[in-house]
Protein backbone atom coordinates (compact mmCIF):
# COMPACT_ATOMS: atom_id res chain seq x y z
CA UNK A 1 0.00 0.00 0.00
CA UNK A 2 3.12 2.24 -0.48
CA UNK A 3 2.65 5.65 -2.43
CA UNK A 4 0.32 8.80 -1.97
CA UNK A 5 -2.43 7.43 -4.01
CA UNK A 6 -3.13 4.31 -2.45
CA UNK A 7 -2.60 4.95 1.32
CA UNK A 8 -5.91 3.67 3.53
CA UNK A 9 -6.51 5.92 6.66
CA UNK A 10 -5.00 4.98 9.48
CA UNK A 11 -8.29 4.06 11.85
CA UNK A 12 -10.21 2.69 9.01
CA UNK A 13 -7.50 -0.07 8.51
CA UNK A 14 -7.24 -0.32 12.35
CA UNK A 15 -11.18 -0.63 12.35
CA UNK A 16 -11.14 -2.96 9.36
CA UNK A 17 -8.82 -5.94 11.01
CA UNK A 18 -11.24 -5.39 13.92
CA UNK A 19 -14.18 -6.23 11.59
CA UNK A 20 -11.96 -9.21 10.53
CA UNK A 21 -11.35 -10.33 14.19
CA UNK A 22 -15.41 -10.30 14.58
CA UNK A 23 -16.19 -12.09 11.18
CA UNK A 24 -13.80 -14.99 11.72
CA UNK A 25 -15.55 -16.05 14.28
CA UNK A 26 -18.58 -17.09 11.87
CA UNK A 27 -16.12 -17.71 9.25
CA UNK A 28 -13.64 -20.63 8.33
CA UNK A 29 -10.98 -18.43 7.69
CA UNK A 30 -9.05 -16.96 10.68
CA UNK A 31 -9.47 -12.73 11.18
CA UNK A 32 -5.72 -12.63 9.35
CA UNK A 33 -6.54 -14.73 6.52
CA UNK A 34 -9.87 -12.31 6.10
CA UNK A 35 -7.48 -9.13 6.37
CA UNK A 36 -4.89 -10.53 3.94
CA UNK A 37 -8.13 -11.27 1.40
CA UNK A 38 -9.43 -7.42 1.52
CA UNK A 39 -5.88 -6.34 1.62
CA UNK A 40 -5.27 -7.87 -1.37
CA UNK A 41 -8.52 -7.24 -3.47
CA UNK A 42 -7.61 -2.85 -2.30
CA UNK A 43 -4.43 -4.15 -4.38
CA UNK A 44 -5.28 -5.91 -7.19
CA UNK A 45 -7.79 -3.34 -8.25
CA UNK A 46 -5.83 -0.38 -6.82
CA UNK A 47 -6.80 1.77 -9.82
CA UNK A 48 -10.46 1.61 -9.18
CA UNK A 49 -10.29 1.02 -5.41
CA UNK A 50 -7.94 4.42 -4.75
CA UNK A 51 -9.32 6.54 -7.83
CA UNK A 52 -10.61 9.58 -5.54
CA UNK A 53 -9.54 11.04 -1.94
CA UNK A 54 -11.27 9.51 0.73
CA UNK A 55 -14.41 11.43 2.13
CA UNK A 56 -14.03 13.18 5.20
CA UNK A 57 -16.83 11.06 7.06
CA UNK A 58 -18.95 7.93 6.21
CA UNK A 59 -21.60 9.12 3.62
CA UNK A 60 -24.83 7.02 3.58
CA UNK A 61 -25.94 8.12 0.03
CA UNK A 62 -22.33 7.69 -1.30
CA UNK A 63 -22.20 3.90 0.25
CA UNK A 64 -25.84 3.48 -1.14
CA UNK A 65 -25.34 4.51 -4.65
CA UNK A 66 -23.85 2.74 -7.58
CA UNK A 67 -22.19 5.24 -10.13
CA UNK A 68 -21.46 4.39 -13.06
CA UNK A 69 -17.46 3.99 -12.58
CA UNK A 70 -18.64 0.92 -9.94
CA UNK A 71 -20.59 -0.47 -12.24
CA UNK A 72 -18.59 -0.54 -15.18
CA UNK A 73 -15.53 -1.70 -12.74
CA UNK A 74 -17.97 -4.56 -11.31
CA UNK A 75 -19.39 -5.85 -15.26
CA UNK A 76 -15.48 -5.54 -16.61
CA UNK A 77 -14.60 -9.36 -15.58
CA UNK A 78 -18.00 -11.59 -14.98
CA UNK A 79 -15.31 -14.10 -13.64
CA UNK A 80 -14.06 -12.17 -11.10
CA UNK A 81 -17.57 -10.88 -10.11
CA UNK A 82 -17.82 -11.43 -6.97
CA UNK A 83 -14.31 -9.96 -6.09
CA UNK A 84 -15.50 -6.68 -7.76
CA UNK A 85 -18.92 -5.85 -5.83
CA UNK A 86 -17.22 -6.50 -2.49
CA UNK A 87 -14.23 -4.36 -3.42
CA UNK A 88 -16.52 -1.79 -4.02
CA UNK A 89 -18.79 -2.21 -0.94
CA UNK A 90 -15.03 -1.94 0.73
CA UNK A 91 -14.45 1.02 -0.91
CA UNK A 92 -17.96 3.13 -0.18
CA UNK A 93 -17.68 2.12 3.56
CA UNK A 94 -14.39 3.85 3.68
CA UNK A 95 -13.41 7.41 4.63
CA UNK A 96 -11.04 9.49 7.05
CA UNK A 97 -12.83 9.20 9.60
CA UNK A 98 -13.50 5.20 9.58
CA UNK A 99 -14.54 1.87 7.84
CA UNK A 100 -17.84 1.36 8.84
CA UNK A 101 -18.38 -2.46 8.98
CA UNK A 102 -21.30 -2.54 11.17
CA UNK A 103 -23.88 -1.17 9.63
CA UNK A 104 -22.46 0.48 6.84
CA UNK A 105 -21.74 -2.92 4.74
CA UNK A 106 -24.88 -4.35 4.97
CA UNK A 107 -26.90 -1.39 4.05
CA UNK A 108 -24.83 -1.36 0.72
CA UNK A 109 -25.00 -4.78 -0.09
CA UNK A 110 -28.67 -4.39 0.65
CA UNK A 111 -28.80 -1.95 -1.48
CA UNK A 112 -27.23 -3.55 -4.12
CA UNK A 113 -29.35 -6.52 -3.57
CA UNK A 114 -32.36 -4.34 -3.89
CA UNK A 115 -31.30 -2.22 -7.37
CA UNK A 116 -30.14 -5.05 -9.08
CA UNK A 117 -30.15 -8.56 -8.08
CA UNK A 118 -34.16 -8.82 -6.51
CA UNK A 119 -35.29 -7.60 -10.24
CA UNK A 120 -33.22 -9.90 -11.80
CA UNK A 121 -34.84 -12.47 -9.55
CA UNK A 122 -38.58 -11.47 -9.72
CA UNK A 123 -39.27 -13.67 -13.19
CA UNK A 124 -38.53 -17.10 -10.93
CA UNK A 125 -39.94 -15.96 -7.86
CA UNK A 126 -43.31 -14.84 -9.88
CA UNK A 127 -43.54 -17.97 -11.73
CA UNK A 128 -43.34 -20.22 -8.50
CA UNK A 129 -45.79 -18.21 -7.09
CA UNK A 130 -48.50 -18.96 -9.39
CA UNK A 131 -47.94 -22.37 -10.07
CA UNK A 132 -48.16 -22.63 -6.10
CA UNK A 133 -51.74 -20.79 -6.23
CA UNK A 134 -52.82 -23.54 -9.04
CA UNK A 135 -52.14 -26.08 -6.20
CA UNK A 136 -48.83 -27.65 -8.09
CA UNK A 137 -46.87 -30.10 -6.67
CA UNK A 138 -43.38 -29.14 -4.82
CA UNK A 139 -41.81 -31.59 -7.46
CA UNK A 140 -43.43 -30.56 -10.40
CA UNK A 141 -43.42 -26.73 -9.67
CA UNK A 142 -39.02 -27.13 -9.51
CA UNK A 143 -39.64 -29.46 -12.87
CA UNK A 144 -41.57 -26.20 -14.29
CA UNK A 145 -38.82 -23.61 -13.19
CA UNK A 146 -35.96 -25.67 -13.73
CA UNK A 147 -37.37 -26.40 -17.61
CA UNK A 148 -37.90 -22.35 -17.56
CA UNK A 149 -35.15 -20.82 -15.82
CA UNK A 150 -32.68 -23.48 -16.44
CA UNK A 151 -30.36 -23.32 -13.01
CA UNK A 152 -31.50 -24.92 -9.71
CA UNK A 153 -29.68 -22.04 -7.85
CA UNK A 154 -31.14 -19.69 -9.63
CA UNK A 155 -34.45 -20.93 -8.13
CA UNK A 156 -32.93 -20.99 -4.78
CA UNK A 157 -31.75 -17.42 -4.88
CA UNK A 158 -35.24 -15.92 -6.22
CA UNK A 159 -37.11 -18.11 -3.25
CA UNK A 160 -34.68 -16.69 -0.79
CA UNK A 161 -34.80 -13.56 -2.04
CA UNK A 162 -38.80 -13.63 -1.95
CA UNK A 163 -39.10 -14.83 1.84
CA UNK A 164 -37.08 -12.43 2.73
CA UNK A 165 -39.28 -9.60 0.64
CA UNK A 166 -42.65 -11.18 1.48
CA UNK A 167 -45.05 -12.57 4.02
CA UNK A 168 -46.65 -15.60 1.82
CA UNK A 169 -49.85 -16.99 2.29
CA UNK A 170 -49.48 -20.29 4.09
CA UNK A 171 -49.87 -22.55 0.94
CA UNK A 172 -47.28 -20.60 -0.66
CA UNK A 173 -45.16 -20.33 2.46
CA UNK A 174 -45.65 -24.29 2.71
CA UNK A 175 -44.64 -24.91 -0.83
CA UNK A 176 -41.22 -22.72 -0.70
CA UNK A 177 -40.11 -24.73 2.30
CA UNK A 178 -41.14 -28.03 0.18
CA UNK A 179 -39.39 -26.86 -3.08
CA UNK A 180 -36.18 -25.84 -0.74
CA UNK A 181 -35.90 -29.00 0.47
CA UNK A 182 -36.11 -30.88 -2.92
CA UNK A 183 -33.09 -28.51 -4.13
CA UNK A 184 -30.86 -29.23 -0.80
CA UNK A 185 -32.16 -33.31 -1.49
CA UNK A 186 -32.63 -34.85 -4.59
CA UNK A 187 -30.91 -31.85 -6.40
CA UNK A 188 -28.08 -32.26 -4.58
CA UNK A 189 -27.18 -28.47 -3.77
CA UNK A 190 -25.03 -28.15 -1.04
CA UNK A 191 -26.37 -26.63 2.59
CA UNK A 192 -26.45 -22.74 2.14
CA UNK A 193 -26.12 -20.23 4.97
CA UNK A 194 -28.71 -18.37 4.06
CA UNK A 195 -30.76 -17.80 7.27
CA UNK A 196 -34.10 -17.31 5.63
CA UNK A 197 -33.68 -21.01 3.97
CA UNK A 198 -32.28 -22.46 7.02
CA UNK A 199 -35.47 -20.90 8.80
CA UNK A 200 -38.34 -22.17 6.17
CA UNK A 201 -36.60 -25.33 6.33
CA UNK A 202 -36.55 -26.06 10.03
CA UNK A 203 -32.64 -26.03 10.43
CA UNK A 204 -32.93 -22.97 12.60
Amino acid sequence: MAGKKRKLPRVALEQLMSACERMSKDADKTAMELFRTYLTLMDKYSDYFFSEPWPKKYDFKRATTFTSEDLDFIDENEDEYVDRVLTVFLKKNMSLEGFNATFGMFWTQQAYHKQFISPELKPVSEAFKELSKIGTDAKEILTKLKEQFEYVSLVHASLVDLLEAECLAKAIDLKAKEVLDLIHTEEGLPECGEYRCKRQRGKL
